[in-house]
């Protein structure tokens, strides 16, 4: 999915932001190798197992939210793990969280809905949006995430994605989320 040069309400361009290019160079710079399925859009996690097939590792979801005016968070976790928001936040220093909307997530991870995942986390050039990564999810072989783009889906090895993170001048905490 590639957008036309426009600016968001940040100031920034978006077409460079939700190109999957940006992130496979990133990749590659880091010699991480991944595998990437391409396939219909998915947009949720009900989407995802309807569609995605046999790929094999654990698949996540991830949960754009806000707390404060600008206290963004990234939450990335297995897609079937219930998350109560309220026991999130007080886990998250008593923080009252909501998600954060589709102009947010645009302005914050230069993605749209369906699209979000770590991997987005190269836009954040001012590391607005912090992180928090699911304990048991961090303890797979291999995590599958949408690159950008909602049309495709890229395996990674859980210390290969903290590499990422990493690269992306964000820090992480791993928390237990059960």
């Amino acid at each position: 999915m590639e957008r036309d040069d426009k600016k968001n309400a940040q100031g920034k361009t978006t077409s460079q932001e939700i190109n999957p290019n940006t992130v496979f160079d990133r990749l590659r710079q880091l010699n991480i190798k991944t595998t990437t399925y391409e396939h219909l859009p998915l947009f949720t996690v009900e989407d995802s197992k309807k569609l995605r097939g046999d790929l094999p590792g654990i698949h996540c979801k991830n949960l754009f939210l806000r707390a404060k005016k600008n206290e963004m968070w990234l939450v990335v976790c297995r897609e079937d793990l219930k998350i109560d928001l309220k026991e999130l936040g007080q886990k998250l220093g008593g923080s009252r969280l909501s998600f954060g909307s589709s102009e947010r997530l645009l302005n914050f991870l230069g993605v749209m809905p369906g699209s979000v995942s770590p991997f987005a986390l190269i836009n954040d050039d001012n590391l607005a949006v912090k992180v928090v990564l699911d304990k048991d999810m961090m303890e797979g072989s291999l995590l599958n995430f949408h690159p950008l783009t909602n049309e495709k889906t890229t395996s990674i090895k859980p210390s290969d994605l903290l590499k990422y993170i990493t690269s992306c001048g964000h820090e992480f905490e791993v928390l237990d989320l059960n």
